[in-house]
């Protein structure tokens, strides 16, 4: 008889916060630098879920604002920490009554693994509604579907009208880690591959003997 194994796989997609920013297109100054899109500055729960808001108004210094530049092409890319499987990105827009038009309006996603190298294309031409006058900004969720991720790059393509500036309040992800093949599933497979080793050994012999 071949070992008997059992055992259950359970994963659950959890919000992710960023562990840090790998790299940033532009700043508009040390204040207004992309850590305050993953830090919680500006939110109304110290722990940041999907139902959390943001402040609508100041100070500056409560969201990631680029550089006077052009706006397409700006992006920031999101350090995870380690290999996960990403099902959505929440994103609440820059909301700053009077200039909520620097808020993303267009942006595509990219992926890389371990090796930072962004050869995946997790989705393109998403857009973000804009926070209008003085309401507090809430999540906006984009389901994605990246296997094996690390490092997100979000790349903008436009803004809802401001002249050369674009923000963003927050940003989380939701995901399950990245696991190797369990435990469970290899020596399964190899008690088969053993098995089906025993039975054809059974049937040569047995091909020998009626000769």
């Amino acid at each position: 008889m071949g070992l008997v194994v059992s055992f259950a796989v359970c994963s659950t997609a959890e919000v992710l916060q960023p562990v840090g920013i790998k790299e940033v297109s532009s700043e508009y100054n040390s204040s207004q630098s992309a850590t305050r899109a993953i830090d919680g500055s500006g939110c109304s729960d110290d722990e940041v879920t999907i139902t959390t808001t943001v402040r609508n108004g100041g100070p500056d210094d409560l969201h990631w604002l680029s550089a006077r530049k052009p706006v397409a092409g700006q992006y920031i890319t999101y350090d995870l920490g380690m290999l996960y499987d990403v099902s959505a990105i929440y994103i609440w827009n820059y909301a700053f009554h009077g200039k909520n038009d620097r808020g993303i309006k267009q942006f595509d996603v990219m992926g890389a693994g371990s090796d930072g190298l962004f050869d995946t294309s997790v989705a393109q031409n998403l857009i973000l509604d804009m926070v209008h006058g003085y309401d507090a900004g809430v999540a906006q969720m984009k389901p994605v579907n990246a296997e094996r991720i690390r490092y997100i790059r979000i790349k903008i393509d436009s803004n809802h009208g401001a002249d050369k500036l674009v923000g963003l309040s927050e940003i989380r992800f939701e995901g399950t880690p990245s696991e190797q093949k369990p435990l469970g599933l290899i020596m399964a497979s190899a008690d088969m591959r053993l098995n089906e080793f025993i039975i054809s050994r059974a049937d040569v012999s047995a091909m020998v003997c009626r000769r």
